[in-house]
């Protein structure tokens, strides 16, 4: 029987707990970096491949690789979601394996839908330069207004910390394992 399902949006600390892993233990955290690397790369797969796009910005030659993933239709994530699953190593398979379903045709898994959207979450463009979202196409596509072309107010391209002018690179949970 498969773990019950965790939201994406629930934290690192929660996704531990359901999996019975524990922060303070090496092999788990190693173990948990080599899951993270899996989504990593499948992310890089994804988001570098145009035929992954979402219909509206498959022709708009403002949208470039990496694509972030309001960009990647859900069907190249499902598809990836798959392919992460049967290439993983023999490390994290047995923990994949806790949250693979399989309902007829339909397929599954958790754990690397939780693990992707955190990758996701952490580098794509959206975290780097966008601001506020918007509902239409074009920002969906470019995170640019329709008005001027350029950034939307409110973007995040450089922060700068106030003590000394310095820019702050945010944190990444890939980056900083």
């Amino acid at each position: 029987m498969a773990l019950a399902r965790l939201a994406p949006s629930r934290t690192k600390a929660d996704f531990f707990e359901r999996l019975g892993l524990s922060a303070e233990n090496p092999n788990h955290k190693q173990l948990y970096a080599m899951m993270k690397a899996e989504a990593a790369e499948g992310r890089r797969r994804t988001s570098q491949d145009s035929s992954n796009l979402v219909p509206q910005c498959q022709n708009d030659r403002n949208v470039h690789p990496p694509y972030s993933s309001n960009q990647i239709t859900e069907t190249a994530m499902h598809r990836e979601v798959l392919n992460v699953y049967y290439s993983a190593s023999q490390y994290t398979k047995p923990y994949y394996d806790l949250a693979h379903y399989v309902d007829g045709r339909n397929e599954d898994n958790w754990i690397i839908r939780w693990l992707l959207w955190h990758v996701f979450r952490y580098r794509d463009n959206r975290n780097r330069n966008r601001g506020a979202r918007s509902d239409s196409d074009e920002d969906l596509c470019t995170g640019h207004s329709t008005a001027t072309g350029q950034p939307k107010s409110g973007s995040r391209e450089v922060k700068r910390d106030n003590a000394n002018g310095q820019s702050v690179v945010p944190y990444d949970p890939i980056r900083d394992l």
